[in-house]
């Protein structure tokens, strides 16, 4: 008779190959939307918790003028290894970040190509701005908007223009001229200036306005 470790062994090996053949969950472009949307209700509700204000332009927690994603990524780390800082009713959003198979890196990554088209925009035209963001429904003027990223919906900018004509009617060739990036929610307008097969998530609420990371201004 053979050895009962003999009979095992063949046994072990099967088992290991089935792990091994295992579909392994792949980092895609949905999970990298949800870790930073559910990110950003985790850090905006523990700052309020915390006594900040949630109003406009309020409620500033941190200030930069380049490590806007590793600050937000860190944060939103720390706060997921962390869930006892997380108000209760908020704790529920840290299961997508722990489920995610994404890595540290890739979020990284992901929001800082979001991050980029917001350094190229002084000196550039509204039309140009127009290609990577779109309007909110923010209170605005023809000289300052704020504008959501078209992929990356919670980073925004806020955007001071110089206009090409004494009109009070924005044009398409102002020029901007002061660009300042931030993480927060997108406020959704109710005509969204989306280009031909952009549409904003409808899966997200209709209105949030708080805003939660800010960095100094790019002048």
């Amino acid at each position: 008779m053979r050895p009962l470790k003999t009979l095992l062994l063949p046994l072990a090996a099967l088992a290991l190959l089935g792990c091994a053949g295992a579909p392994v969950a792949k980092c895609t472009e949905m999970h990298l939307e949800g870790w930073f949307y559910n990110c950003t209700w985790v850090v905006n509700d523990t700052m309020v918790a915390k006594g900040a204000s949630d109003a406009y332009y309020g409620g500033v927690l941190f200030e930069t003028t380049h490590d806007l994603g590793p600050q937000f990524a860190a944060t939103c780390e720390d706060l997921t290894a962390h869930p006892d800082r997380v108000p209760e009713r908020t704790r529920q959003w840290l299961s997508w970040p722990k489920d995610d198979p994404c890595s540290q890196q890739q979020h990284l990554e992901w929001l800082n190509s979001c991050l980029a088209d917001t350094t190229s925009l002084l000196g550039k035209t509204r039309r140009h701005l127009l290609v990577n963001f779109m309007e909110d429904a923010s209170p605005s003027t023809r000289t300052a908007r704020s504008y959501a990223h078209r992929r990356c919906g919670s980073v925004r900018v806020m955007a001071r223009f110089e206009p090409i004509d004494h009109s009070t009617d924005e044009s398409q060739d102002d020029i901007v001229r002061q660009i300042t990036p931030y993480i927060g929610f997108f406020i959704y307008p109710k005509t969204s200036s989306t280009s031909p097969g952009q549409t904003p998530n409808p899966s997200l609420p209709a209105r949030i306005g708080s805003i939660l990371i800010i960095p100094k201004s790019q002048c």
